[in-house]
């Protein structure tokens, strides 16, 4: 009976990872492409990527919610505390060939996650860097518009709209 319900359990903790890495494999792709519609300042596209990651997020929030509960299961069985019940823990208690492919899905979803991180922290550098280009573009564009100010023997300024005097230092 123990041996089934562990079975169950662990098929089902398997068959969840396997969703997961799926799911940080497309999400990934929706990095790459938000990379691409940054290069080509596509506010539209940029939008539906967010509105896609906003997905992807709650899935993967669910996938955790899921895992949490079948690794809370499998923490009643061995007499761990949930909080101490991790995949890289329950490896410890299974025996070899379901511990070593629990291990192989922990590592392969482990190094999607590390992947996504990157890409992401290349994206806010690329929009980072984006903005910074676009600022300084908008203030040299604004120093040619702007007129040079006028200095009048009177010690007025005139510089288009504005107005102001200049005083002299000596008393």
């Amino acid at each position: 009976m123990n041996r089934l319900l562990i079975d169950k359990l662990y098929n089902k903790l398997l068959a969840l990872l396997m969703d997961k890495i799926s799911l940080f494999e497309s999400f990934y792709l929706v990095f790459e492409h938000e990379k691409k519609a940054v290069v080509n300042s596509d506010i539209v596209e940029l939008n539906e990527i967010c509105a896609q990651k906003s997905i992807f997020f709650d899935e993967i929030r669910n996938f955790g919610n899921q895992s949490s509960e079948i690794l809370k299961e499998f923490s009643d069985f061995f007499s761990v505390s949930p909080v101490e019940m991790t995949i890289g823990r329950l490896c410890q208690f299974l025996d070899g060939n379901k511990s070593a492919k629990l291990f192989k899905y922990r590592l392969k979803l482990l190094e999607l996650i590390n992947i996504i991180k990157e890409q992401n922290q290349k994206n806010m550098a690329l929009l980072e860097h984006s903005s910074s280009i676009k600022q300084q573009s908008l203030n040299q564009l604004n120093q040619l518009i702007a007129s040079d100010p006028v200095y009048h023997k009177s010690g007025k300024i005139y510089c288009g709209k504005s107005r102001g005097s200049v005083l002299s230092g000596a008393v």
